[in-house]
C-alpha cells in the first residue's frame, strides 16, 4: 500500500498514488515564475522557463577564452573554436574548408555570401501548398510527438518554420508511413541516429526533417503562439477536421489498456488542466467522444502527467473514426476485440 502524505489516505499502487495527487492535491497548485510573474499548474512553469534560457543565452555576448574575441552567441562561438582552436590542433576537414572560403572577405561580402547561401536553401519553398492529408496529419502529430520549429533568423532575416518526425527504431514503418505522405517537402530519406541525450539517450531513432517552409507558418503560429512555446489552444483543435488527425496522435501518444478488452488513451504529458479541458470539450462537441481525465506521477521526477482515456461508451465511435488510417504495424494499439467492424462499414 501506499500512503498520501497529504491527506493519509491509502492506495494500492504508485499509479494510483499519482492519479490522488494530480486529482485532489496538485491540481490547482499555482506556480509562479519569479522573473516575469505569470502563473502555471501542473509542471507548466518548467517548459515555460525555456523562453527565459533562450532570452538569457540570445542577450549574453560569448567570449573566446582562447583569443578573446567575443561573438553574440554560443553557436557562432561554436562555430570559431572549431576553425580557429580545434581540439588536438587538428581541423575537421569541413571546418578548414569553411574557413579557407571565408579567408579574407570583408563584413559585405560576407553577409552577402552568406545570404546566396541561405537564399538556395529556400529556393522555391513559397511555392510549396500542404494538401489537406498533410495539414491535417501534422496537426494531429503535433499534439502527439512532431516537433516544429524556427531556425534562428541569422543575418539573413530568413526565418520559416521546418518539422523534426523522430521515432524509435521499432517503429520504422510508422516513420516511413509519415515521410510518404511528406515526401515532397522533406530534406531527405529518413535516417537512424543514436540518441545522445534527454529521455531516449543510447537508444536508437529513424527520423527526418521537412525543408524550412513559408506554408508552414500558419501552423506554427498557431501552435507555438507568441511565446514561440507549445500551447494547446482552441484555434489549434478547430483547425483539425479529418480522422486522420486524430488517427496520426493516438499513434503517435495513445495506447491500449493491458487486458484484451483495455481503455484506450492518450498520454499528454505536461498538458495544464485547462489544456486537458479544452481537449475534452473538442472530443465530446465535435467528435462525440466521451472522456476521463487523471495524472499520473512521473517515474523521474516529480511533476504529474496528464492521461486522457477514451470511455466505454465512445469506444466504438472511437474506433470508427481512426481505424481507417491505423497502419498495420500500429494495430497493437488498437482493441480488435471491440466490435467496429459494423460501425466502419456503416
Amino acid at each position: 500500500m501506499y500512503t498520501c502524505k497529504v491527506c493519509g489516505k491509502e492506495v494500492p499502487s504508485k499509479g494510483a498514488l499519482g492519479a490522488h495527487m494530480g486529482n485532489y492535491h496538485r491540481k490547482n497548485e499555482v506556480q509562479t515564475c519569479k522573473i516575469c510573474g505569470m502563473t502555471f499548474t501542473n509542471g507548466g512553469l518548467r517548459g515555460h522557463m525555456n523562453i527565459h534560457r533562450t532570452e538569457k543565452a540570445a542577450l549574453t555576448p560569448q567570449t573566446c577564452k582562447i583569443c578573446g574575441k567575443s561573438f553574440g552567441c554560443g553557436g557562432a562561438l561554436g562555430g570559431h573554436m572549431s576553425i580557429s582552436h580545434p581540439k588536438n590542433g587538428v581541423q575537421h576537414p569541413g571546418a578548414a574548408k569553411l574557413s579557407k572560403v571565408w579567408e579574407g572577405l570583408s563584413d559585405e561580402d560576407h553577409l552577402a555570401r552568406a545570404q546566396m547561401t541561405r537564399d538556395s536553401r529556400f529556393k522555391g519553398n513559397d511555392d510549396i501548398a500542404l494538401t489537406k492529408i498533410q495539414e491535417q496529419m501534422i496537426l494531429g502529430s503535433l499534439l502527439g510527438d512532431m516537433c516544429i520549429w524556427r531556425q534562428h533568423k541569422g543575418i539573413t532575416g530568413i526565418s520559416n518554420p521546418e518539422l523534426r518526425i523522430s521515432h524509435s527504431s521499432k517503429q520504422r514503418d510508422y516513420v516511413m508511413w509519415k515521410y510518404d505522405i511528406l515526401k515532397n517537402i522533406a530534406r531527405k530519406e529518413p535516417y537512424e541516429i543514436i540518441q545522445k541525450t534527454g529521455f531516449g539517450a543510447g537508444f536508437s531513432a529513424v527520423r527526418f526533417e521537412t525543408k524550412s517552409l513559408s506554408c508552414l507558418n500558419p501552423i506554427y503560429d498557431v501552435v507555438m503562439g507568441e511565446e514561440n512555446e507549445k500551447h494547446i489552444t482552441q484555434e489549434w483543435l478547430d483547425m483539425i477536421t479529418d480522422p486522420i488527425a486524430i488517427a496520426t496522435w493516438f499513434m503517435d501518444d495513445g495506447s491500449l489498456g493491458r487486458t484484451g478488452r483495455g481503455c484506450q488513451w492518450f498520454a499528454l504529458g505536461l498538458s495544464t488542466d485547462n489544456e486537458v479541458d479544452l481537449i475534452q470539450s473538442w472530443l465530446n462537441d465535435v467528435w462525440s467522444l466521451k472522456t476521463s481525465y487523471t495524472r499520473s506521477t512521473g517515474t523521474y521526477n516529480d511533476n504529474t502527467y496528464a492521461i486522457l482515456s477514451i470511455l466505454a461508451v465512445s469506444r466504438n465511435e472511437f474506433n470508427r473514426i481512426i481505424i481507417p488510417h491505423i497502419i498495420p504495424s500500429m494495430k497493437y494499439k488498437v482493441d480488435l476485440l471491440i466490435k467496429y467492424v459494423d460501425c466502419i462499414c456503416k
